[in-house]
């Protein structure tokens, strides 16, 4: 493919056109970029894939930025253990405190690791660390 970048509405359309029964590839907006015989649309199929990867990290990174309420839902057994089966701190909000703190969940009670924890209204997963060399991913 060339150098130019598509957006992700012309990458969606591509795959529409190429999806569909007449399959015309006069008007699509990889014509004259790919060499024909459904190659537009494997190159476009990729594309989505890219599409639909940073959106979901996108909508995770907004879910992350929301309280939830302890009475809506707590932490699922996903959400509160890492790939080790470690607990997972949150950020938590006490009902008599001003500032939220760190906290774990372990399915039955909240702690800071040391003591039982009464009282938390509201709690939310902490953000991803920032990506940096030498960073905690690199251990």
């Amino acid at each position: 493919m060339s150098e130019r970048k598509f957006t992700d509405e012309e990458i969606i359309a591509v795959v529409k056109r190429c999806a569909s029964p007449v399959n015309e590839c006069e008007g699509c907006p990889f014509e004259g970029v790919h060499r024909g015989d459904r190659e537009c649309f494997n190159v476009a199929t990729d594309e989505l894939i890219e599409i639909a990867s940073r959106q979901k990290k996108e909508l995770a990174a907004l879910k992350q930025s929301e309280w939830i309420s302890v009475e809506e839902r707590l932490p699922s057994e996903d959400e509160r253990r890492d790939e080790y089966g470690e607990l997972v701190p949150f950020l938590v909000c006490e009902k008599y405190t001003k500032y939220p703190y760190r906290a774990f969940y372990d399915g039955t009670i909240w702690g800071d690791g040391l003591m039982k924890i009464k009282g938390i209204t509201h709690w939310m997963p902490l953000p991803e660390p920032p990506k940096m060399k030498g960073g905690a991913e690199e251990w």
